[in-house]
């Protein structure tokens, strides 16, 4: 894959994430995809796994909404930083920055995703006493 179908395939993985859609989201991925997500949580490994993860995040949000505010790609690999902003059933909502680090293979299905941000930050916001 060369850059420019890295990041067609970045803008779809965005995509994917903001339609909530699970079939829609695993199938950016390897059938022996790892994802960490967050870093220094487990290593979820294959559509299986991934499905049940994806449908717990689901649980929470109604809305993620990522932006790409800076990639780095250098196929078959890119960073990207970006701002999350995730809105839950309750209308709660949180904004999120980190960096993910993709791995693509080379039909542009993602190998391995991994996702850098503070989860103090993200569990802070859950606990912000509402101002409505």
């Amino acid at each position: 894959m060369n850059k420019g179908q890295l990041e067609r395939r970045i803008v779809e993985y965005k995509e994917s994430l903001r339609s909530m859609d699970t079939d829609r989201w695993l199938g950016e991925f390897a059938e022996d995809a790892a994802v960490e997500d967050p870093v220094g949580g487990p290593v979820i490994k294959g559509h299986e796994k991934l499905r049940a993860f994806f449908e717990q995040t689901r649980k929470v949000f109604k809305v993620l909404d990522l932006k790409v505010d800076f990639a780095v790609i250098i196929p078959p690999e890119a960073v990207v930083k970006w701002t999350t902003l995730g809105v839950t059933h309750s209308g709660l909502e949180i904004t999120l920055q980190g960096i993910g680090m993709y791995k693509f293979r080379e039909d542009g299905k993602l190998l391995e995703m991994r996702s850098f941000f503070d989860q103090k930050e993200v569990a802070r916001q859950f606990m912000a006493p509402s101002t409505g």
